[in-house]
């Protein structure tokens, strides 16, 4: 059995993943049979999510429970909630598809990089300026507070990510959004092609 690809996208707050994984999906949906990973998440359910869509949505103790049954393929902790978000290597291997998108932050990362002999493990980090960034912030939740903080949180973290470039592919979405997820699915598409 050929090992599932796994595209795993790292940024910082703002910077866009989600929006270029949904083009990636579309565009690339015709060559590769695509799932995005539903992280299990002890955080409530936003009104725009859905359950077992953007995340599974777990009370605390149901997620200590998860986290004593199955092997953890991913965790963080955000440090201003205290929310927990993981994925397990059981559910990775019982989503439908031969490519995998796991959006993920540098802590996540580093759980996830010790399985690279089960998964064709490619990451792509997405860039965006700070500026940038706080602008969309601003425009999705109407003040930057959270943000802020969650910036200043992730901050170290992504600072020394940054400094060992361990990314296979970057992607640049600074400008116009058309031409960041061109740049995007092109990165993907080199990476699973083994370009």
């Amino acid at each position: 059995m050929s090992k599932k690809n796994l595209v795993l996208v790292i940024g910082r707050s703002g910077s866009g993943k989600d929006t270029l994984v949904r083009h990636a999906k579309s565009e690339l949906g015709n060559t590769y049979k695509i799932v995005s990973v539903p992280s299990y998440t002890d955080r409530p359910m936003r009104p725009t999510e859905t359950d077992g869509v953007e995340h599974t949505f777990l009370t605390s103790e149901q997620f200590d429970d998860l986290l004593k049954r199955e092997t953890v393929f991913a965790y963080t902790k955000i440090g201003d909630t205290g929310y927990r978000y993981c994925s397990t290597v059981e559910m990775l291997e019982r989503l439908d598809g031969d490519t995998i998108f796991y959006v993920i932050d540098p802590n996540g990362y580093e759980y996830c990089s010790s399985f690279k002999d089960r998964f064709n493990m490619k990451v792509v980090y997405v860039k965006t300026s700070d500026e940038i960034r706080r602008e969309r912030a601003n425009l999705r939740n109407g003040d930057t507070t959270t943000w802020d903080k969650r910036s200043a949180d992730e901050d170290s973290q992504f600072t020394c990510f940054e400094e060992r470039k361990q990314w296979d592919a970057l992607v640049c979405n600074d400008g116009e959004l058309p031409v960041a997820e061109h740049e995007f699915v092109c990165a993907v598409n080199k990476l699973l092609q083994g370009v």
